[in-house]
C-alpha cells in the first residue's frame, strides 16, 4: 500500500460508522473535525501542497471521493488535485465537495499553523492523526531535502496492506456478543442564545501536562476522568440551577476500539461512553469525580462495548434495511441519531499523546483538536497532548461563555497554569 500508484483506481465500501455520518450530515451538523499543528515558523504553501500530494500517493484511502448508490454511499478514486488554501473561515464548516475537488478532507494554513479538517465518514481521530503525521514528515522532508529525517511511520511492515482499509466493525462483530440493552434516557440540554450561523467560538487552554497529571493522580483518577468531572461540574454551574433535580449531565466520550481489538485500520473504528451525573442536590467536585470514575470503570470494558458493536452491524445488515432506498435509510438514520443525541449533553474527545520522531519534534510547538458543534450539542470539548503541553479546546455556538469560565477557573484553583486563547471576542 505504501508504494501504491497515485493514479491507480480504488473502490471501497463505507465502514459502519461512515454510513451513519454520510446519512445524517448537513450544514447544521457537519461532522467535520479538525486537527491543527502549530509549527515554529510560517508555513510555506507550495511545499505544503507538494506534501499533501505526496501523502495521498502513499495513503490512497484518503485519495477518494464519495458517490451515491441506490442503497448506500460508496468511495472511489479521486483523480483531481487536492486543494490547499489559506484559512479564512471558522473551523469545522461543512466541506463543499464541489469547491474541494471532491475530497473528504480539507487542508489549510495560517501563519505557522497547518489545519487538517476531516469529514468523519472518511476516518476517525486516530486515522486522521496518522495521515497528518505522515504529512508533516513529507512537508519537512521537502522543506529540508539535505536532512535525513526519521519517518513518521503510518504502516506496520508486519501487516497486510488490506488491513489499513478493512471495516474493523464488521471484522470484529460476532453474533455471540451480547445484544444492546435499553435506549439512553434524555440528558440535560445546553440552551441559550446562539452566535450567528456558521460562527464557532473557539477557546483553548494550553497547560503543562505534568501539572494536570499530578492533580489527577492526587484524586486517584486518570487525566480523562479528571477533566470529565471538571467539565460536568462546569456545565452544572453554568446551567443556572436548571440541571438540579432534572435529567443528568451526560458527556459522550469517544473510545478508540483499536485498544480493545486487533486492528490497524485507517477507517473509523471507535465506540463511545456516556458518562452521566444527576444533580438532585449540590455536589462537590470529589463527589462528581467519584461517580465519573465509577462509570469509566464500568463502561470502559470490552464486554460493555460489544453490544453496541453488534447492534450497529446487525442493523446495517438487516435484510429489511439493506434493500431500502438510500433516501429512506437517511431518514431513519437521522431519527435514530437525533434520539441518541438527546441522551447526551456535551461531547469530550481525548486524542491522547501525540508522538513524533526526535528529529521532527523541534519543528512543532503544539497540536490542537476541534470538534464541530451540532444542533443538539452546541458545545463540545477536545483534548490532545504533545511535548509536555496539553491543549483543551472548547468549540461552541453559544453566546454565553459561562461553562468555559467555570472550567478554566477550576483548573486555576487547582494550581494548573493555563494560557487561554480565543478566535472570537
Amino acid at each position: 500500500m505504501e508504494n501504491s500508484n497515485y493514479r491507480e483506481f480504488y473502490w471501497k465500501r463505507l465502514d459502519n460508522a461512515a454510513k451513519g455520518f454520510s446519512a445524517i450530515s448537513d450544514t447544521n451538523n457537519t461532522n467535520v473535525f479538525r486537527i491543527s499543528v502549530k509549527l515554529g515558523e510560517p508555513v510555506l504553501p507550495p511545499v505544503l501542497q507538494q506534501a499533501v500530494e505526496r501523502t495521498l500517493s502513499e495513503i490512497p484511502s484518503f485519495n477518494i471521493k464519495q458517490r451515491k448508490g441506490l442503497f448506500w454511499y460508496y468511495f472511489e478514486s479521486n483523480f483531481s488535485k487536492p486543494i490547499v488554501l489559506e484559512e479564512k473561515s471558522f473551523p469545522c464548516l461543512r466541506i463543499d465537495r464541489w469547491a474541494n475537488n471532491g475530497f473528504l478532507f480539507r487542508t489549510s494554513y495560517y501563519d505557522c499553523k497547518i489545519n487538517l479538517e476531516v469529514f468523519h465518514a472518511l476516518t476517525d481521530g486516530t486515522g486522521a492523526l496518522m495521515f497528518l503525521k505522515r504529512l508533516l514528515y513529507n512537508y519537512f522532508s521537502l522543506l529540508y531535502p539535505d536532512r535525513e529525517l526519521n519517518e513518521c511511520a503510518v504502516f506496520d511492515s508486519s501487516c497486510h496492506p488490506n488491513e489499513y482499509d478493512e471495516d474493523s466493525f464488521l471484522k470484529n462483530y460476532s453474533r455471540s456478543q451480547k445484544k444492546a440493552g435499553h435506549t439512553a434516557q434524555p440528558a440535560y440540554r445546553l440552551r441559550g442564545p446562539r452566535l450567528e450561523k456558521k460562527v464557532t467560538r473557539v477557546i483553548t487552554g494550553i497547560m503543562p501536562v505534568s501539572q494536570v497529571v499530578a492533580r489527577a493522580k492526587a484524586y486517584k483518577a486518570t487525566v480523562t476522568e479528571y477533566l470529565s468531572a471538571a467539565l460536568i461540574r462546569a456545565i452544572y454551574l453554568g446551567s443556572n440551577a436548571r440541571a438540579r433535580g432534572g435529567p443528568p449531565v451526560v458527556l459522550c466520550i469517544p473510545v478508540n476500539l483499536r485498544s480493545f481489538y486487533p486492528s490497524h485500520t485507517l477507517s473509523n473504528f471507535f465506540s463511545y461512553l456516556n458518562i452521566g451525573v444527576r444533580f438532585e442536590r449540590e455536589r462537590s467536585f470529589e463527589e462528581i469525580l467519584e461517580q465519573v470514575r465509577a462509570e469509566f470503570s464500568r463502561q470502559l470494558q470490552r464486554e460493555e462495548m460489544e453490544p453496541k458493536l453488534r447492534y450497529n452491524v446487525e442493523a446495517e445488515h438487516n435484510l429489511a434495511v439493506r434493500f431500502l432506498p438510500l433516501s429512506l435509510k437517511k431518514l431513519g438514520l437521522r431519527l435514530i441519531h437525533r434520539r441518541g443525541e438527546r441522551g447526551q449533553s456535551c461531547a469530550l474527545s481525548n486524542l491522547g499523546i501525540v508522538e513524533l520522531p526526535e528529529d521532527i519534534r523541534p519543528f512543532v510547538e503544539r497540536f490542537d483538536v476541534l470538534m464541530s458543534i451540532s444542533s443538539l450539542k452546541p458545545l463540545k470539548a477536545s483534548v490532545v497532548s504533545f511535548n509536555g503541553k496539553l491543549s483543551f479546546t472548547f468549540t461552541s455556538a453559544l453566546l454565553s461563555t459561562d461553562i468555559q469560565q467555570y472550567f478554566f477557573s477550576f483548573l486555576s484553583g487547582e494550581k494548573i497554569d493555563t494560557e487561554i486563547l480565543s478566535n472570537y471576542i
